[in-house]
């Protein structure tokens, strides 16, 4: 009776041990899912010509891209960067005390972000979620645009241009012209002519006091 109940209670601890390695499965993939993504509102810094300008918004961290919108329920996402290889400052208090700022710098195109907290203990928890993130993978292209490939010039593919003359044609009032034109010139000899008769008759015409 008693290896009876000894094998019993044994299978009763194989399976309660089953179930517990069971629940912590679960819980670690749970705290994996919430270290991947990690969201809540931050204040960013935005750059002006005089002082700093701070707007609240949304920022969302998915695997290792940091993107942040106006709102939550905002669908455009404003930006969106690749935080691998970068470097996250330690959360250093402002000067007045109340906010607690994390640097996002990247080593090529500098700095990135510049967000900032109320609470000390929310800026550790991104700097400790940025940093896991930055950390995975290769160094990512954040903020630097993708360099634009220069194709070479290919004589074979280009048409040559056509010219705009064939032949050099002389003007019509030169000499080596064969058939010179003094139209014009005429013209213009007449226009100066009907200009000049239209001035007389304007000062030679008598004033009304005149009258």
């Amino acid at each position: 009776v008693s290896t009876q109940s000894t094998g019993r209670e044994e299978r009763e601890m194989e399976l309660e041990n089953k179930q517990l390695r069971q629940q912590v499965q679960q819980l670690t993939s749970k705290l994996g899912e919430m270290n991947r993504q990690t969201a809540g509102f931050l204040w960013k810094r935005r750059p002006v010509l005089i002082g700093s300008d701070w707007r609240q918004r949304w920022f969302e961290l998915s695997g290792t891209e940091l993107r942040h919108r106006r709102s939550e329920a905002d669908p455009k996402v404003r930006r969106c960067v690749d935080v691998r290889g970068c470097v996250v400052s330690p959360p250093e208090a402002s000067k007045n005390g109340r906010f607690y700022v994390l640097r996002v710098t990247h080593p090529e195109a500098g700095e990135v972000y510049q967000i900032s907290s109320e609470s000390l203990i929310t800026a550790r928890h991104w700097k400790r979620m940025l940093d896991h993130a930055a950390g995975s993978g290769p160094r990512g292209k954040v903020g630097v645009p993708p360099k634009k490939e220069t194709k070479k010039f290919d004589p074979f593919l280009y048409r040559a241009a056509k010219r705009m003359h064939r032949d050099s044609v002389p003007s019509l009032l030169s000499s080596e012209s064969s058939s010179q034109n003094y139209r014009g010139m005429i013209n213009l000899m007449i226009l100066v002519i009907i200009a000049m008769n239209l001035s007389c008759l304007l000062y030679t015409s008598p004033s009304p006091r005149d009258s």
